[in-house]
């Protein structure tokens, strides 16, 4: 399943951690036709990635 990246967006914004890193990280893509997609599964992988780092983060600052 492929996205746009309208819906890239969309799905990013509801989620807190991921917003922090959309502006400055580069999520995978693949040219298709007029422009780039990105793949659902890609998106997913790169999301919850992302929310293990955060919480490792979080729970790093926490115990300082």
């Amino acid at each position: 399943n492929l996205l746009t990246h309208e819906e890239v967006i969309e799905r990013l914004c509801d989620i807190p951690e991921a917003r922090r890193y959309a502006i400055t990280c580069v999520l995978p893509a693949v040219w298709c036709g007029d422009g780039w997609r990105f793949r659902e599964r890609d998106l997913e992988a790169w999301i919850a990635q992302h929310r293990r780092r955060t919480r490792s983060t979080d729970e790093q600052r926490a115990s300082n």
